[in-house]
């Protein structure tokens, strides 16, 4: 399906009114993932669970981990990951080879002195 804006007066309403709730939401979330990636980043465990609850009762549905338990480890995965992506100068490969095993996901800041190893249970 292709959607267009039917006139000019849509048009106007959508470019200042529509984009601009949308250009708000993205910074306040940005800002909130930012936070949520400095607090790993400065081993703050309460604030990392306490974001990221936040963030997840803002996002997603009880359908959206309606699913075997072991199927749901591959959605918060995939939620850390795009989490952590606002991050766009740290590295962030997942599931590679560590030791005997792979970890789930690593996180490199670009500050070169540490990583992070996250398991998704």
């Amino acid at each position: 399906m292709k959607l267009a804006i039917p006139n000019l007066e849509i048009r106007d309403i959508f470019e200042t009114q529509i984009m601009e709730f949308f250009k708000e939401n993205v910074q306040e979330d940005g800002e909130m993932l930012n936070r949520f990636c400095d607090a790993l980043q400065n081993k703050d465990v309460e604030n990392v669970e306490k974001i990221f609850t936040k963030y997840l009762r803002k996002t997603i549905s009880i359908r959206d981990t309606a699913v075997r338990t072991g199927m749901k480890e591959n959605f918060y995965h995939g939620v850390l990951l795009g989490i952590l992506g606002v991050k766009n100068r740290w590295g962030i490969p997942s599931n590679r080879e560590m030791g005997e095993g792979y970890a789930d996901i690593l996180a490199e800041p670009d500050t070169g002195d540490m990583g992070i190893i996250i398991e998704v249970k």
